[in-house]
């Protein structure tokens, strides 16, 4: 029989101890990367098992899910006293009946480990995504019954459901917040829809419309005829800094390892140890634009990029929601499943530790002197630009060092030196 305790977390229970160690590095797994394994028109099954009156409250959710993915198979599950008015809407490849409520009914049922074997006992066919469109908790473990890579529903204030994707259960929270206008029970499954949509969208193609109409930058790609990465050293808070030798260390590997330049962005005065940082790179393969761009003229300079490594900032978001492929160094100062950067081509590294998020003010407050950064190195970032670069260069760098070919010599004096660009707020 399947435990529950298997099918979803549970908060008060004691932490296991992170494998590889206490911050140990790792890759973030989020949803953007499930969503980034599926086809272009993943096949979809809707839970939708309560009465009548649920099911019309759904359907905007179904119409909107439909016009997401017009490609993709979209089923329902529904008790079997709605399938003919399921059929009848014309949004579903396949209606199946699960009698789980049962049509007159009305003890309050929740559903429990025999309720998920008999799903699986149904038949159904696997899918890419399953989506439970009651919200109220008491089906949500039903997702489990189902062969699904992504489950997306709504967040039990009672029972911390594994889901990949959740929106905040919106009505007891309401109540017990004074909330005058709750979000009516159509507008929410709407929203559900959306958030798997609009996430489906940025994970795979990015958010960065908007920013791309910039017009190309006059500088740096002329200056790099091989191209260049974007290394973006800065950060507000000092918490979130990576350390300025590790910073020379990758930087080094790059210029030798590929034929790339190097385009350092940031604030001016930002980080007094990363002004150093320049001064340590030969200069006919290095641009220094910290404090050198105004904030409206960085996107055009990420856009051409082929690779950007930076911090949890502004430059990281924009080159992620652009498409560009990025490494992006995670502390943890915040919490990665909210704010690292969602993109097509975007590998998140953080140090596997329970003490985040800490939403420390000060670096010096840290009682572990930030080794949610420190246990970063250089080389798990190269082994991430292997994995998330499209250039045959960045590709390369999952080998050892050496085995490739080495660009520094080659490029010595293939380009004139630059100079670094003055801290004018213009390039």
């Amino acid at each position: 029989m399947v435990r529950l305790a298997d099918l979803f977390r549970r908060r008060r229970r004691k932490k296991r101890p992170v494998e590889g160690g206490p911050f140990a590095p790792a890759t973030f797994e989020d949803a953007g990367r499930k969503l980034r394994g599926l086809t272009e028109a993943p096949s979809i099954l809707v839970l939708k098992l309560d009465h009548i009156g649920d099911l019309i409250t759904a359907l905007p959710a179904c119409e909107r899910l439909r016009a997401a993915f017009p490609a993709s198979r979209l089923d329902l599950l529904c008790g079997p006293y709605n399938v003919e008015l399921a059929r009848s809407t014309g949004l579903f490849d396949a209606v199946h009946a699960y009698d789980f409520f049962g049509a007159q009914d009305r003890t309050p049922r929740r559903a429990d480990a025999d309720d998920v074997d008999e799903m699986r006992r149904l038949g159904l066919p696997a899918y890419d995504i399953a989506v439970d469109l009651r919200h109220d908790d008491d089906t949500r473990i039903l997702l489990w019954g189902i062969a699904a890579q992504v489950r997306v529903g709504f967040a039990s204030l009672s029972r911390p459901f594994a889901l990949d994707i959740a929106l905040p259960e919106m009505e007891a929270s309401a109540r017990a917040s004074g909330l005058l206008s709750p979000v009516d029970a159509t507008t929410r499954l709407v929203l559900l829809a959306e958030a798997l949509s609009s996430l489906f969208r940025a994970a795979r193609h990015g958010y960065g419309g908007a920013l791309g109409c910039m017009p190309p930058p006059a500088t740096a790609p002329a200056r790099f005829p091989h191209g260049y990465v974007v290394l973006a050293v800065g950060s507000r808070l000092p918490i979130k800094r990576w350390p300025v030798p590790a910073w020379q260390e990758l930087a080094q590997a790059l210029l030798a390892r590929t034929p790339f330049g190097l385009v350092l962005l940031g604030r001016a005065g930002e980080d007094a140890g990363l002004a150093t940082l320049a001064d340590t790179l030969p200069g006919n393969r290095m641009l220094d634009l910290t404090g050198g761009l105004t904030l409206a003229e960085v996107p055009a300079v990420l856009r051409e990029a082929k690779a950007l490594v930076g911090l949890d900032s502004g430059p990281a978001h924009m080159a992620s929601a652009l498409g560009v492929p990025c490494v992006v160094l995670f502390s943890g100062f915040a919490e990665a499943r909210v704010w690292a950067p969602i993109g097509p081509a975007t590998e998140v590294l953080r140090a596997q530790t329970a003490c985040a998020p800490c939403f420390l003010p000060s670096a010096d407050l840290c009682p572990f002197e930030r080794r949610c950064m420190t246990a970063l190195q250089p080389d798990d970032v190269l082994a991430a630009l292997a994995r998330v670069g499209r250039h045959p260069a960045l590709a390369a760098l999952a080998r050892p060092e050496g085995a490739g070919l080495a660009f520094a010599e080659e490029l010595a004096q293939e380009t004139p030196a630059l100079a670094r660009c003055p801290a004018s707020g213009r390039l």
